[in-house]
């Protein structure tokens, strides 16, 4: 997708679920748990919690992701917290699965009204608690560590 185009989709899915993030998730660190989550492909690591967007973000530079300026703004609507390194990218916590389970009903009706405009799919990593929303081969690369499902 032309990177005009893709700042504009995830522009408008910025205004389209923009809001405030209060709450924060009571367990900070890392656990153990599995994803509920319609997969597109087969999840090859555990998928872990975060107490913050950074430790997503972190975690997601340390499997090889280039964050050249973070800037956490945390505008996503339902998130906890949200930030982004670039343009093309987004990173979410979220403190409830029910907030999680929002965002990404969210994201499949947004990817549902594109396709009626013949616009290519946005397409996340959603974890536990957590989503990263960034072109589909940087999420193909971190999905083996992160662990996770691919929705597009």
């Amino acid at each position: 997708m032309h990177p005009i185009l893709k700042w504009a989709l995830v522009t408008s899915v910025a205004v389209l679920v923009a809001g405030c993030g209060t709450a924060s998730p009571s367990t900070p660190g890392a656990t153990s748990t599995t994803t509920s989550s319609t997969a597109t492909t087969a999840t090859s690591a555990s998928p872990v919690s975060y107490g913050a967007v950074t430790d997503l973000r972190d975690a997601a530079v340390t499997a090889g992701y280039t964050c050249p300026s973070w800037v956490e703004d945390d505008v996503v609507k339902f998130a906890a917290e949200s930030g982004h390194c670039s343009d093309a990218d987004v990173f979410a916590t979220y403190a409830t699965a029910g907030q999680l389970e929002e965002a990404v009903n969210t994201a499949k009706a947004l990817n549902s009204e594109g396709a009626k405009q013949s616009l290519a799919p946005s397409t996340y990593l959603v974890g536990t608690n957590w989503t990263i929303n960034a072109p589909r081969a940087d999420l193909g690369a971190l999905r083996p560590v992160l662990g996770g499902t691919l929705l597009s």
